[in-house]
């Protein structure tokens, strides 16, 4: 009969095993990797990404937010008609629930 080592086997329950680091795999110009601190990412490169991320934004005025409402409330509109009109065929108001998905995105922060 072969004989068990506990020592070897309890060793192995103590310590954990070492974790890998994990990288997002989103790529945007950085070797299709994010840039982070735990990757070694300089600072600049960090700062430049936000800046031109921020470039983006669109200036929001009273006229802006008037022209979204109401395109978003006829979206809504048309999506309450579709689904009371098809209520039992949810393939025929699939067009008006994108619709109205792609009229909500631009209001999301």
């Amino acid at each position: 009969m072969a004989e068990i080592d506990v020592d070897e086997i309890l060793r192995g329950a103590r310590e954990p095993e070492k974790k890998k680091m994990r990288l997002e795999a989103e790529p945007n110009g950085y070797g299709g990797m994010m840039p982070s601190l735990a990757t070694g990412a300089k600072q600049a490169d960090i700062l430049a990404a936000l800046e031109s991320d921020s470039a983006l934004a669109q200036d929001v005025d009273e006229a802006l937010v008037k022209k979204l409402t109401a395109q978003l409330e006829k979206r809504v509109q048309r999506n309450r008609e579709m689904r009371i009109k098809h209520g039992d065929d949810p393939q025929k108001f699939m067009d008006s629930e994108i619709e109205l998905d792609t009229g909500i995105q631009p209001g999301k922060l």
